[in-house]
């Protein structure tokens, strides 16, 4: 099913947010103790393509990740899309990071199985434009590959040699304080935003 995000919790107002146990909130690296306290800091930030909220594991296997209210996008380069996050699953690969089964670094934005709607583009985008509906592919394909090349791009090769958690260039793009934060299978979808590779999204029909 879909995710219920923690400031989506309740009735998805301000005024309905609550505390959920087994989280950890953070405003501006200030812990979040209380209801009220909670629903003062999701009045402080609006969604924008430079700052939006996430949910981040900030060390490995603590399991408990922290929600971060304040937190910084940066715009996508070229081939890379930024995707308003409409929904995203849960899976049990999501909990193999978060409680260290499986080593990633950290700290990192889980979720890997989602859909949204394509907010920006970067230079060079041509198979998806502002406003299209997609769902990720949390596996790459570069084209290129030996294995791309014979139709099983689900075995790709061609972006082996990039960081895992970055994005294709080895940089990240959230960050929060100045100190970059890793995605998950490179798309990271627990934020209200991403900006992922173009070539990560599938575009899909509105209804």
């Amino acid at each position: 099913g879909a995710l219920v995000l923690p400031w989506e919790a309740g009735a998805g107002s301000r005024e309905s947010l609550t505390v959920i146990s087994g989280f950890s909130y953070l405003y501006d690296d200030v812990p979040i103790a209380s209801n009220a306290q909670l629903r003062f800091a999701a009045g402080l930030v609006y969604p924008s393509p430079q700052s939006a909220r996430a949910i981040v594991q900030l060390s490995r296997g603590d399991g408990k990740p922290v929600v971060l209210y304040s937190r910084d996008l940066d715009p996508p380069k070229a081939g890379e899309v930024r995707v308003k996050m409409k929904a995203s699953g849960v899976c049990q690969s999501d909990w193999h990071v978060m409680n260290g089964d499986w080593p990633s670094p950290m700290p990192i934005v889980p979720g890997h199985e989602a859909a949204g709607e394509i907010a920006e583009v970067g230079p060079g985008v041509t198979t998806v434009k502002p406003g299209d509906h997609v769902i990720f592919s949390f596996r790459p394909h570069c084209g290129r590959c030996k294995y791309c090349t014979m139709g099983r791009t689900v075995l790709c090769i061609g972006r082996a040699s990039v960081p895992p958690g970055s994005l294709y260039d080895g940089t990240l793009r959230i960050k929060h304080k100045g100190q970059g934060i890793n995605q998950m299978a490179r798309i990271g979808t627990f934020a209200e935003q991403v900006v992922v590779p173009e070539e990560m999204v599938v575009p899909i029909r509105k209804d």
